[in-house]
């Protein structure tokens, strides 16, 4: 499903960049943010026990560039890094799984809506390729898989909806409220023979604001 999801937001970012292709004179920004990261939990099977894995609320930053098409359209291009610590809990188990660690390249189309001159809201679809890796806490993953056992997660892509709005300090600066809800789906494996790869769900909604110099 989220494989059918990427590709039709991808069609629809093709199609809204061909059609609105500028008439207005393009602009382009370049910005740096802050935004609080909220994570799913999931769980998965272990020996016919459920362990429930809850990865803690974090911070992200980021930078990102931005062109406009026209007053209406807008790309934004974005590199971010985050890190959260997993806890595993499970009748019997508790304790901290290791940090997880994403750094996704993001792409959003936008659409804007200007409700004063210096004010704009909009909304947005997009996908980002996430660079995964866990640093495993050693002592409760080899107590669980045994000695010499480590978690690693596959990099990934995942599609996001995005909900903001942008006001302009000046006719170069601008400051922002930014929402975006991540369909992120991970892929962890142990390297210890008879267990199967699982399949996490890291859906996340990232809230933050940020500050953009356009030129």
């Amino acid at each position: 499903m989220k494989k059918e999801i990427v590709i039709v937001m991808t069609f629809m970012l093709l199609f809204c960049g061909s059609v609105s292709f500028a008439q207005d004179e393009a602009r382009f920004g370049l910005g740096v943010s802050l935004a609080h990261v909220s994570y799913a939990d999931d769980y998965y099977v272990l020996r016919g026990v459920a362990v429930d894995t809850e990865p803690d609320d974090a911070l992200m930053f980021g930078a990102n560039f931005t062109h406009f098409l026209n007053q209406n359209f807008s790309f934004e291009w974005g590199i971010n890094h985050v890190s959260t610590d997993i806890a595993l809990s499970a009748p019997g188990l508790s304790g901290d799984a290791g940090e997880l660690t994403q750094v996704p390249l993001l792409v959003t189309m936008r659409l804007h809506f200007y409700t004063k001159p210096k004010v704009n809201l909009y909304v947005g679809l997009g996908a980002g390729y996430y660079f995964n890796s866990v640093d495993s806490n050693r002592a409760v993953i080899e107590s669980i898989y045994g000695a010499g056992a480590k978690i690693e997660v596959e990099d990934n892509f995942a599609p996001h909806m995005n909900l903001g709005l942008e006001y302009l300090v000046s006719n170069n600066v601008a400051v922002n409220l930014d929402i975006k809800y991540i369909w992120d789906e991970l892929e962890a494996e142990v390297n210890v023979p008879g267990y199967t790869d699982e399949e996490l769900d890291a859906t996340k909604i990232v809230a933050g604001v940020g500050c953009k110099y356009y030129f």
